[in-house]
């Protein structure tokens, strides 16, 4: 279960010697404020953390050039189309490798590899896209929260995909769904709310979603008690003993002040070697 930052209050309490969190909302706001520092010195720099990869997916539109980048999007890590990867290049890049008619489209030769650019909070496939996913009618029920799409056709879809549900009465089954498993070739499973009314009612399809970005993204930064951290649970600690050396500071406590700074660099050179072994080692 992910914390919040009223552990990180609670946690940063109890270090300097309080019962509890304080309750004025300006000492809160003031205290928010360092565990938000921490945030953007720790991860909000030049590494790129393994836990800032995120996964995304979207839909081929006919001849579309380009398509929005996610939101809080920094630089991506890999762009499948119909399951063929993609390669990266510059956008400077992009009028000397490829010929640009008058559209704005370019063109790659047939001994070019598929690739993209990014652009202005876009990035651009190229060749540009034209395969469209087919939409196929289905049927919805479902028991304790999974839910049963029948399909009058073979879907071909496999476990993992994403596909988009539209059209059901109930809103539950509608959005972008991961498919659970794949019972038969006219079947397939995916989460809903177990409150969902069953069967489903509309006229309900279900789409391919054949745009896969993996990226790394930019933190949030919590703006409440209520709020998530967003680095792993095992480093509260990187967070509070940094707001701890803040507070210290501001009382005149220099030694202890450098005491917490040092645990947070400790702490951050932890979060750093894991780091290094999940991507390096991938273990």
């Amino acid at each position: 279960m992910a914390l919040l930052i009223s552990d990180a209050h609670t946690a940063l309490a109890y270090r300097i010697g309080e019962s509890a969190a304080p309750t004025d909302s300006t000492e809160l706001a003031r205290r928010l404020s360092w565990f938000n520092d921490a945030i953007r010195k720790s991860v909000g720099g030049e590494e790129l953390m393994w836990f800032m990869q995120k996964y995304s997916t979207d839909v081929v539109v006919e001849d579309q050039p380009y398509y929005d980048l996610p939101t809080r999007f920094r630089k991506m890590q890999q762009l499948t189309i119909d399951n063929y990867k993609y390669q990266e290049i510059p956008q400077e890049e992009v009028y000397s490798r490829y010929e640009i008619p008058d559209s704005p489209v370019p063109i790659a030769g047939i001994d070019l590899d598929r690739t993209y650019y990014v652009w202005d909070e876009h990035y651009y496939p190229i060749p540009t896209p034209t395969s469209v996913p087919t939409a196929v009618s289905v049927t919805l029920a479902q028991t304790s929260g999974t839910a049963t799409a029948t399909s009058a056709t073979e879907h071909g879809y496999i476990p993992g995909q994403i596909v988009t549900i539209a059209g059901a009465n109930q809103s539950g089954y509608n959005g972008a769904m991961e498919i659970l498993t794949v019972p038969t070739t006219l079947t397939f499973t995916f989460t809903v709310d177990s409150g969902t009314v069953s069967p489903g009612t509309g006229t309900i399809t279900a789409c391919e979603r054949n745009i896969e970005i993996w990226y790394w993204e930019y933190p949030s930064y919590p703006s409440s008690s209520t709020s998530s951290i967003i680095v792993p649970d095992e480093y509260l600690d990187l967070l509070v003993a940094y707001a701890e050396g803040r507070y210290w500071s501001t009382a005149h406590k220099r030694s202890k002040s450098s005491d917490a700074f040092l645990e947070f660099e400790t702490r951050l050179n932890d979060m750093r070697r894991e780091n290094t072994r999940k991507k390096f080692y991938a273990i």
